[in-house]
């Protein structure tokens, strides 16, 4: 429910991903289905997200983060997390564990390092590369990023498309990389299992209290501190009384 007096267009309720982004989840589903040994590298880890922690990040970054790349970062998949650096933990620090004193390009922002040489098997071995996004990207659609290292900064490229590269360095070594590829494609299944909602966890109105005093008649509690209770009555005036003389109107 939108609350009144807010300004972001973060809304609580079911985000809703580009069709690039659901064709990289098919894609995922597809792996995961053939290649049952994968499955635990592509089991999502969360489904939901606080929006008090989204307009947080948003504030420190200075942009608004696309829907796709909330939900990349809130899923936290891991084989994606290792393609894309995307932690919905991180998005407020991305350059933290980044090594080299480069940045993002003018007019666009960091939202997280990964390791950009390839994704062999086994562990990474440290974070040499940031995911950059416009500061004029819109919510929604397919977001432009590009990756940056020490090198310089690559050509903008849609997030869908450098996602299913990345997988491609990861999969692409097996033989059954045309089928899965394949499988993906003639996947007309909704992605039920990848969804992502926004909690809207924005402290609400206290509800309003009636008090009534013998004296000064109704009123609405204002705070209480022990017990002397602070009303302000419906007479216009606000007095600090014992709780005591006080029952509820």
């Amino acid at each position: 429910m939108e609350r009144r007096g807010s300004s972001s267009s973060l809304r609580e309720g079911p985000l809703v991903a580009s069709d690039g982004l659901a064709s990289v989840f098919r894609l995922c589903r597809a792996i995961a289905e053939r290649m049952p040994e994968r499955q635990s590298e592509l089991a999502p880890a969360a489904h939901e997200v606080s929006l008090v922690h989204l307009e947080a990040v948003e504030l420190a970054l200075g942009a608004e983060l696309p829907t796709d790349v909330i939900m990349l970062s809130v899923l936290r998949i891991p084989v994606l997390v290792r393609a894309t650096g995307l932690d919905v933990a991180l998005l407020d620090s991305p350059t933290r564990d980044c090594a080299g004193g480069f940045g993002a390009p003018r007019e666009w922002v960091a939202v997280a390092s990964f390791a950009g040489r390839g994704m062999p098997d086994g562990a990474q071995t440290g974070y040499d590369t940031l995911l950059c996004i416009s500061r004029r990207c819109t919510r929604d659609g397919d977001p432009g990023v590009r990756a940056v290292d020490e090198s310089g900064a690559s050509a903008p490229t849609p997030l869908s498309a450098f996602v299913r590269e990345r997988l491609a360095q990861r999969y692409a070594t097996t033989e059954r990389w045309p089928l899965l590829v394949q499988a993906a494609a003639e996947d007309a299944r909704p992605a039920d299992g990848l969804a992502v909602r926004v909690v809207d966890d924005r402290p609400g109105p206290v509800p309003s209290v009636r008090l009534h005093h013998p004296k000064f008649g109704d009123g609405s509690l204002v705070r209480v501190d022990g017990e002397k209770v602070e009303v302000a009555f419906d007479s216009g005036d606000t007095r600090t009384l014992l709780r005591k003389y006080l029952t509820l109107a």
